[in-house]
Formats: structure tokens, sequence, C-alpha cells
């Protein structure tokens, strides 16, 4: 249930376009636009239009298949396959019973676009950033989440270097539940800091990698300050 909850989010997230009437998920991959219908089921689509463009955005091929079919090396297997080449003054027809299609929109992309980029290993989020880049595609959050992941990599130092002004500092003489309550509301704020800057990222438009940043950056500041003054 939860693979087809997310199949079915792919086509639902990539159908907000429309062109010449056509329905279905709409992705792009360098020179070429690809527009999936449907799935019928398992790994198999309900057809495939592949528009090929020149560098200088003009339509250099149309191509149809009645069914596109994941391969397990995420390649296509597109059945009853036609193509029109556009050269110049000359437009040549291409038919084949089936053939294979390789590309980076794989049925494999579908899913990882949708899924939560926090879900995601850090390998392939990183490349998922490189390929929505490339294609001038939106990369925000999936870039908020690589950097967060680091940067909370990173804190996990500064975490812990807190912990000293709590042993050595003014705090030794608070209880014991003092500074757990002291703890927690520090846990609690860095959390909710970052999520209020994720939001920031997406709906101002603003450095991802900054804003992933500056919750550790103030959490080590503050963890060197009170060490500064425990000394």
């Amino acid at each position: 249930m939860q693979d087809m909850a997310k199949r079915q989010k792919a086509l639902s997230k990539f159908s907000n376009i429309s062109f010449a009437s056509r329905g279905g998920a709409w992705v792009r991959d360098g020179n070429l636009l690809i527009n999936v219908s449907q799935q019928s089921g398992g790994a198999e689509f309900g057809g495939m239009h592949i528009y090929e463009l020149t560098p200088d955005h003009q339509l250099a091929s149309v191509a149809t298949a009645s069914t596109a079919s994941v391969q397990p090396d995420g390649s296509w297997k597109l059945t009853r396959y036609a193509a029109t080449h556009f050269g110049g003054d000359v437009i040549e027809a291409e038919h084949q019973a089936s053939r294979d299609f390789s590309s980076a929109v794989g049925g494999d992309f579908l899913g990882l676009t949708v899924a939560a980029p926090r879900q995601l290993e850090t390998r392939v989020l990183w490349s998922l950033v490189q390929h929505l880049k490339e294609n001038g595609l939106d990369a925000t959050s999936q870039e908020f989440a690589f950097w967060s992941r680091i940067a909370r990599t990173t804190a996990i130092l500064f975490t812990a270097l807190l912990a000293v002004p709590f042993v050595f500092g003014s705090l030794r003489a608070a209880g014991a539940g003092a500074r757990l309550l002291i703890g927690v509301l520090i846990g609690v704020t860095f959390f909710f800091v970052q999520r209020v800057l994720e939001s920031g990222a997406v709906v101002f438009d603003a450095s991802p990698m900054v804003l992933a940043w500056t919750p550790t950056l103030i959490l080590s500041a503050a963890a060197l300050l009170l060490i500064a003054r425990t000394r």
C-alpha cells in the first residue's frame, strides 16, 4: 500500500502541467520532455510520450509507446514504439515492436522525487539534488535536507561540549531535574528553529545551505561562549 501510494503521489505531483490536453506525469531529462501515463500496475505504465528538443529549443523528434515498463536496471522497456524525427526539410518515421529506453527519469526517480528528503540516503539525496539542478527543477527542499543532515551531524560535537558548563559552571549547583529541563529546552528549541528555517528556505527562496547551518552555528556559538565563561 505504501508503494502504491508513492506511485500515485508521483503521478499527481507531476501532472500539474498540461500539454496538448494530455494527462499523466511530466518530467524533464536534459533535452527530453517525458510524459508518463497513468500506472497500470507494478512497474508498468499505460504509455509514454517523449519529446526531444534541439539546443536552440526546436522540436527534434516525437515518440510514443503504448506501454512503458521499468526494468530492474532502471531503464524503460517500451512496446509499440513509434517516432517521428524532424531534420530540416526531411521527416523520418520509425516503428518498432519494442525498444529499450535509458533515462535518468526512471520509475525509481519518480519515487525519489516524492519521498520525504529526510528519508533518503545522503548519497542518493545528493544525486537527486544534482539531477534536479541540471534540469532546471526546484531542489530547495532536497538541498536543505542534505545540508541539514551534515549540520546536524556536526551539531553532535557541540551538543557534547554544551554539557561542560552543566558540570563545571554555575549550573552544577542546580538539581538534576533543573539541568534536565534546561537540556530538553535546548534540544526542543534547536528542533523548532530548524523546522522554521526549513519553511523559510522554501517560502522566501533563501539559501538552503545557509539556513541549514544556522541552528548549528548558533548552538556552537552558545557552547563556546558558555565554556569560555566557565573558564
